[in-house]
């Protein structure tokens, strides 16, 4: 029931938050929206750790000398991921071709990656902090990953996404950013991860605004990458949060 209000109380935030996302420059409106509502939802965090008399390293919120390289890492990892993704869909569809799109100003790159890491504190905030830990704690983590998998799946629904992007898209992407978090004992790689998987689409032309490049296919394999695209990108994240917990369990051991 906690958990419950608390993503209920998420949903009410990003809702107050479009207002000054509305008010905003279009370009400065994703990191407009990402900062106040991480702020947001950070200070309800708080509030419910305060009334429950919890420390907020008990859902990630803990900083040491480490939490820069987790950041890193996660940022690392999430390159990786979506490199290995066009990799398989290009060896189970055919070759992808990469074309110059444009060159974005140092100035939109920087504020593309800002707005990314706000979006993505945001959001990791909100599902992979208070919820995922809470819930762990109460019902193991394997069923607390689902439930917050399909609890990030449905908030997009309230957004407009496709059934199938959720499906196929956002839970499979939302069980590694839940792997991330266990794993890592925190919310700083995770967030990297997040918001380096959101900065490649970009550069490639996945997102609404132009990157840095294009990657196409043979006309005549359209139809196939359609149809297999999908899946791959479904696959490999929950192939990364396998091999990911796997470590982590042969870790716990030998220690």
């Amino acid at each position: 029931m906690r958990v419950g209000l608390f993503l209920l109380a998420y949903m009410l935030l990003l809702w107050l938050a479009s207002i000054p996302k509305g008010m905003a420059p279009p370009r400065f409106a994703d990191i407009t929206w990402g900062m106040t509502a991480s702020v947001a939802i950070l200070g309800m965090t708080l509030l419910f750790l305060r009334r429950e008399r919890r420390a907020p390293h008990d859902v990630g919120l803990g900083v040491d000398a480490r939490t820069a390289w987790r950041f890193t890492g996660g940022i690392l990892l999430g390159v990786t991921v979506y490199g290995v993704t066009l990799l398989c869909i290009s060896l189970a569809v055919g070759p992808l071709v990469v074309a110059s799109a444009s060159q974005p100003s140092a100035r939109v790159v920087v504020l593309m990656v800002c707005s990314f890491i706000a979006l993505s504190s945001m959001e990791e905030l909100g599902f992979r902090g208070y919820p995922l830990r809470t819930l762990t704690t109460a019902i193991g983590t394997w069923r607390a990953q689902v439930i917050v998998a399909i609890a990030f799946g449905l908030s997009h629904v309230a957004f407009g996404w496709p059934w199938q992007a959720i499906v196929l898209g956002v839970i499979p992407s939302a069980v590694l950013f839940g792997t991330t978090a266990i794993v890592s004992g925190g919310l700083a790689m995770p967030i990297g991860l997040h918001a380096a998987v959101n900065f490649a689409q970009w550069a490639v032309g996945e997102k609404s605004s132009r990157g840095f490049w294009t990657v196409t296919v043979d006309p005549l394999l359209a139809a196939r990458a359609a149809t297999l695209a999908p899946y791959i990108g479904a696959t490999v994240p929950l192939l990364f949060s396998a091999v990911l917990w796997w470590w982590h369990t042969r870790h716990l051991q030998r220690t």
